[in-house]
């Protein structure tokens, strides 16, 4: 099967993520979570906003494309971070990019619809709704305060899909909900 990816793929850039780091190819996992840090608090637009509000600091003109390459360095930046420091994403992508030629450094988050996971949490932590008539469509539902005010909504036919990781519905945090099926 051809890889027509390389047409359609997301706008992502090509770039090595070590060097998008500022890493070694051997650091670990705690070098590389320095190198992130360090590097987001200065191109995450969050972090750019405060700064330019902070009386201490000189303010400077934020121009609407300088806010949106520092969106997508910061984007970059969190998937660079999230392969990297994963074991198993650091090998499948340090594979894909020595299999692949030096002109198409592909990562395998571009091919493939990664969610990052920003909290690992338990049905326990959840609260169970009650609900007036039972829906059979979905069976019980799970509901978790998210920090942005939303919430993260989880079904018994989404754990009997064997789908663990869900969103928020206010923001584009993603959690990973570990269960056991009865």
């Amino acid at each position: 099967m051809a890889d027509s990816s390389s047409s359609c793929h997301d706008e992502r850039t090509e770039a090595n993520y070590y060097e998008l780091l500022q890493v070694s190819k051997d650091a670990t996992a705690s070098e590389i979570r320095i190198a992130y840090l360090r590097l987001i608090k200065l191109h995450h637009p969050d972090k750019l906003e405060q700064s330019s509000h902070h009386p201490s600091l000189t303010p400077k003109p934020r121009h609407t494309q300088t806010t949106i390459s520092d969106h997508r360095l910061a984007q970059e930046l969190i998937h660079a971070y999230a392969t990297l420091v994963d074991p198993i994403s650091r090998k499948e992508y340090d594979l894909t990019r020595l299999n692949s030629g030096p002109e198409n450094h592909r990562t395998s988050s571009s091919k493939s619809n990664i969610k990052i996971v920003s909290q690992v949490l338990d049905l326990s932590e959840f609260t169970q709704l009650e609900a007036e008539e039972p829906d059979e469509n979905q069976g019980e539902r799970f509901i978790f305060p998210c920090r942005c005010g939303g919430n993260f909504l989880i079904n018994e036919v989404q754990m009997e899909a064997d789908i663990n990781i869900i969103g928020c519905d206010g923001c584009s945090l993603n959690v990973k909900v570990e269960y056991q099926l009865a």
